[in-house]
């Protein structure tokens, strides 16, 4: 199994880490990203200004006043961090990329702002349908 790390270094240059998702990794991500019990996180990533907004107290997205960043959807996307059965995941909606690219240097840098906030292992980061948007193990 690759670790995180090289994962991530596979991914970084390419413009579309979609075309690496192959397997649901965790088939049921967006119901327990929702699940209160399970949600540890809610974030907001600006696209052309790399601005992150993260909130532990935050239930949704739309807790404006958790995301004062937040005037415009534009350029925006969105993802959460659960836990399921003592792992921990990050998930983001990749339907909010226009053009159905997700490019990889997003990714890395999604995954590295999120780290420096979460502090807990990370064991992998899936798409709201449960790919791994870091391709294979």
């Amino acid at each position: 199994m690759k670790t995180i790390a090289e994962r991530l270094f596979r991914i970084q240059g390419h413009s579309n880490v979609l075309e690496f998702v192959n397997t649901k990794t965790l088939p049921d991500a967006l119901a327990l990203a929702h699940y209160p019990e399970t949600l540890l996180a809610v974030w907001w990533y600006h696209l052309p200004t790399k601005t992150f907004s993260y909130s532990t107290s935050a239930r949704s997205h739309m807790d404006t006043d958790k995301f004062p960043e937040v005037k415009s959807l534009n350029g925006w996307v969105r993802g959460r961090v659960f836990s399921e059965k003592k792992q921990n995941y990050i998930m983001m909606y990749s339907d909010d990329f226009k053009h159905g690219r997700v490019p990889g240097d997003v990714v890395d840098d999604i995954y590295s702002k999120v780290s420096s906030k979460f502090n807990k292992p990370i064991t992998d980061f899936v798409d709201q349908q449960g790919y791994s948007l870091l391709g294979e193990y």
